[in-house]
């Protein structure tokens, strides 16, 4: 998460230009406190990784695009939510965070891992891929995938600072939009406590930039 943290600090603070732009860009995000009755709190990977129930930072941003706006193709079942992780990975938000854990963690060790932009828009986000030293596919359905962040795959155990993502693409066709959703949670796992995982000059960087790869995760869905 300190590497999410810096990765949003260099993106929103170059410049009161940068800024504007980055605000103006994200405005039709939503973004909400996700509930404790969501499934993703009732999951086994969540009860799994926080055995002790430590209070958590969690979080859903969405945002609807007309199904008119949307490429033909990606309506099929399945193809949505595969190309919104593809966008979401290769796009140009997720490109400091992945360059600065490249130089960091990239070698012949995590080479089966997803680390060039190619890769990561070519992948199908299958159950156990995992990206950039950071993040692994636990859960994939027809209009969901869930990854768990945080550390190192290789991390298999519980951990200080875990975490699971859910990026959804969901069609609705009575609203005739696809409803995008960038779900977050975020716990200490491997010791019990009474404090939430980040401060919330952290958790406010960390919704700002999920914002941002929430738009530019559409970018390559759209038309």
């Amino acid at each position: 998460m300190r590497m999410i943290s810096r990765a949003v600090t260099l993106m929103t603070c170059t410049s009161g230009a940068a800024i504007g732009t980055f605000f103006v860009s994200t405005r039709h995000a939503t973004m909400e406190q996700l509930p404790i009755t969501d499934p993703l709190f009732r999951s086994s990977f969540y009860h799994r990784y926080n055995p002790h129930s430590n209070p958590t930072i969690r979080d859903n941003c969405t945002r609807c695009v007309p199904l008119s706006k949307v490429k033909v193709l990606l309506l099929e079942e399945g193809r949505l939510v595969e190309a919104f992780s593809a966008g979401f990975w290769s796009g140009p938000g997720y490109w400091i965070q992945r360059l600065l854990l490249s130089h960091k963690y990239e070698c012949a060790a995590t080479a089966h891992q997803l680390w060039s932009r190619h890769e990561l828009r070519q992948s199908n986000y299958d159950v156990g891929i995992q990206v950039t030293n950071h993040f692994e596919v636990l859960e994939k359905t027809q209009e969901h995938i869930i990854f768990r962040g945080g550390d190192s795959p290789s991390r298999s155990g519980l951990r200080p600072l875990d975490g699971l993502l859910q990026l959804t693409a969901i069609i609705r066709e009575d609203r005739d939009v696809v409803e995008f959703s960038i779900k977050s949670l975020f716990y200490q796992g491997s010791e019990r406590s009474t404090s939430p995982p980040m401060s919330f000059v952290e958790e406010w960087l960390h919704r700002q930039y999920v914002k941002l790869l929430m738009e530019t995760g559409i970018r390559s869905i759209t038309r």
